[in-house]
């Protein structure tokens, strides 16, 4: 976080009382994360960390990954799978280095030495937010020319972006989870 970007904390379920935990490799801020498994996260970019990709586990940094193409911060960020299994990250939008909105969209295949620039967002965005709902990415919100309302879906068998619905609200900096509801996507915003 801002004020403290190379801690980490557990969160117990249980309402009982956190505590840090290890210790992040880098100064982490502005930065998105990949859930890999229960076990594991993915940081991707982050203000002093534009283009650094990093796996973490329970016990700490794991590995460095390829860096990104185009360094970016306030980003979305998600995954999905090939049809082999292989995971695909993908990350979009956010802030270059010189605080340019971006469009572009990066993937990287598990086990792949570098990243590809692929099917660019329809528009410039920061603040974008991205979920994986059986296995499809979508990316909501963000701000671009003022508050975004759009729903974008990831096709990753066509490297292409389709807009399947609207947000009641424009959003940026909100939070999204996915809670499934008869196959919804939920979209928790603050």
């Amino acid at each position: 976080g801002q004020s403290s970007g190379t801690t980490t904390e557990i969160v117990p379920l249980d309402g009982g009382e956190g505590g840090l935990s290890f210790s992040l490799k880098y100064n982490t801020r502005y930065a998105c994360a990949i859930t890999e498994s229960v076990e594991s996260v993915i940081i991707t970019g982050g203000w002093d960390t534009s283009a650094v990709v990093s796996r973490y586990s329970l016990e700490g940094h794991v590995e460095d990954l390829p860096e990104l193409i185009t360094g970016r911060n306030y980003h979305g960020c998600a995954h999905y799978h090939h049809t082999d299994g292989t995971m695909v990250l993908l990350v979009a939008g956010g802030y270059d280095s010189s605080y340019n909105r971006l469009s572009s969209t990066e993937i990287l295949t598990v086990g792949s030495s570098t990243w590809t620039l692929t099917t660019s967002l329809p528009m410039a965005v920061v603040d974008v937010r991205g979920a994986t709902l059986d296995n499809k990415i979508f990316m909501t919100g963000g701000e671009g020319e003022g508050w975004r309302k759009e729903i974008l879906e990831w096709d990753g068998d066509e490297n292409s972006w389709t807009h399947v619905g609207n947000m009641t609200s424009g959003r940026e900096m909100h939070a999204m989870t996915v809670v499934k509801m008869e196959g919804d996507l939920i979209d928790y915003c603050g």
